[in-house]
């Protein structure tokens, strides 16, 4: 997988949106009373604001959502160093596996590291902090020295980074009235698969489809929502058997040999990590259907 620098893209995509004589609002802060106005005012109204979506929570109710919380912590970092592709790194820092994922992003790219919580307060990292919560540069250094085996242009540091533990949403319902969601504020993806950016853009092009079609809105949106739902639920199962195989990771790190891990983060288990763990747990996939 490649990547590209965050501010690359958006620079991008509102180049675009102005030749396309599309008007973007900055400073604007939307709250509950913002969405119902933009509701009344607007044909549709799309919730394409992510994992933590407003428009989503401010009607979940009809959106049906599912929350999750996951057992690990983890915290987004910059790396310099030369990379021209995703990579998943394992490390063993006195009996506790740390996982690395890194993203090639432009010259400062991507390091997510995930670990069981139980390593977080066993070597003090949850204490590693400054004033503002995030990760202290005792921290950054902790972490430093588990991640580049002496490597001296693997250089990490922080962007006001803190740790977290994972969020996964899913939504029986993507439509409400003149409302619609995209992206992450329909459905989380795991940071592990890569495919998240690949899920935002795929349901904004389905979504464009569909009311460019012709229809009345009512339809366009009925067909957005039955169009998206199987594209939606094969992003869903790559996205959750990569999460399924790195908890499976965390939990027997030292039952599991190195070829066998490599072969999860590598994606080649994930299948059949995954069919193991929904013939234990079948409800957690019916929703999609």
């Amino acid at each position: 997988l490649y990547g590209i620098q965050r501010s690359i893209l958006i620079d991008t995509l509102r180049d675009y949106a102005a030749k396309m004589g599309i008007e973007i609002e900055y400073g604007q802060r939307i709250d509950e009373e913002r969405i119902e106005h933009l509701r009344k005012e607007s044909d549709i109204l799309v919730g394409a604001d992510g994992a933590n979506s407003v428009v989503r929570n401010r009607l979940k109710e009809y959106f049906k959502v599912h929350e999750s919380v996951g057992g690990s912590a983890y915290i987004w970092l910059g790396n310099r160093s030369s990379l021209r592709a995703m990579k998943n790194l394992v490390k063993d820092y006195d009996g506790h596996p740390f996982i690395g994922i890194l993203y090639p992003i432009g010259k400062d790219n991507c390091l997510i590291v995930e670990c069981n919580k139980s390593s977080l307060t066993k070597f003090g990292l949850d204490k590693m902090l400054n004033a503002s919560q995030n990760i202290s540069n005792e921290g950054i250094d902790f972490l430093h020295n588990i991640f580049t085996d002496g490597h001296p242009k693997f250089k990490i540091h922080s962007v006001s980074s803190r740790w977290r533990q994972l969020q996964y949403i899913q939504c029986e319902n993507l439509v409400h009235e003149n409302v619609a969601l995209i992206g992450e504020a329909a459905q989380t993806m795991s940071f592990h698969s890569g495919i998240g950016l690949i899920h935002a853009f795929n349901s904004g092009s389905h979504l464009a489809q569909s009311i460019s079609s012709g229809a009345p809105l009512e339809i366009s949106l009925a067909n957005y929502a039955a169009s998206v739902s199987g594209s939606l639920g094969d992003k869903w199962l790559a996205s959750e058997g990569f999460r399924i195989g790195i908890d499976l990771i965390l939990r027997d790190y030292h039952r599991l040999d190195a070829g066998y891990i490599g072969s999860i983060l590598g994606g080649i288990k994930i299948n059949d990590i995954l069919k193991s763990s929904l013939s234990q747990r079948p409800s957690s996939i019916l929703r999609l259907r």
